[in-house]
C-alpha cells in the first residue's frame, strides 16, 4: 500500500506488537486496546503496520465511515521515535493515495496532542468540530 522509499503501510492482526504500540498512547487504556482489537475482528476496524526502512516502528487504526461521503478515520496512531524522521508527512501522502483509491475525500484524524496538531495543520488539515466530556459520575 504505497511505493515510498522509506516508509509503508501494510495490513496486520492486532498482535501484541501492536498492542503494545497503541498502549504508549496516553489516552488509552486496556478497555480501549480490547475494544480495538474486537473492532479489527469483526472488520470495523483496519489494523496497519507502519514499517520504515522495511522495520516495523509503529501501528495504525483506520475505519472507513460513511457521513454524505466517504470518510477514513485514522482512530489511533503509535510510531517509535526514529532519529531524524518524521513519519507524519510521508504517512499523510500514502493514506490519501489509500483514500483515493477507495473513493473516500476526507481523512480524518483523532487526537489531542498539541504537536501532531500541529504537523497535521502543516500538511493541510483543519482542527474541526470534536468536542468531548466525560460523562461518568457526573451531570452534563
Amino acid at each position: 500500500m504505497g511505493n515510498r522509499k522509506t516508509l509503508e503501510l501494510a495490513l496486520i492482526e492486532l498482535d501484541g506488537r501492536a498492542k503494545s504500540h497503541l498502549s504508549t498512547i496516553a489516552v488509552f487504556d486496556a478497555d480501549d486496546i480490547d475494544h480495538f482489537e474486537r473492532e479489527v475482528l469483526e472488520n470495523r476496524t483496519t489494523c496497519l503496520a507502519v514499517i520504515y526502512n522495511g522495520a516495523r516502528v509503529g501501528t495504525m487504526l483506520v475505519t472507513w465511515i460513511q457521513e454524505d461521503e466517504l470518510i477514513c478515520s485514522c482512530n489511533a496512531l503509535a510510531v517509535d521515535n526514529v532519529p531524524g524522521f518524521d513519519p507524519v508527512p510521508e504517512l499523510v501522502e500514502l493514506m490519501a493515495e489509500w483514500c483515493r483509491a477507495r473513493g473516500a475525500t476526507r481523512l480524518r484524524c483523532w487526537t489531542k496532542r498539541r504537536g501532531l496538531v500541529h504537523k497535521l495543520s502543516a500538511v493541510g488539515f483543519d482542527q474541526a468540530y470534536v468536542m468531548e466530556a466525560e460523562i461518568h459520575g457526573r451531570s452534563v
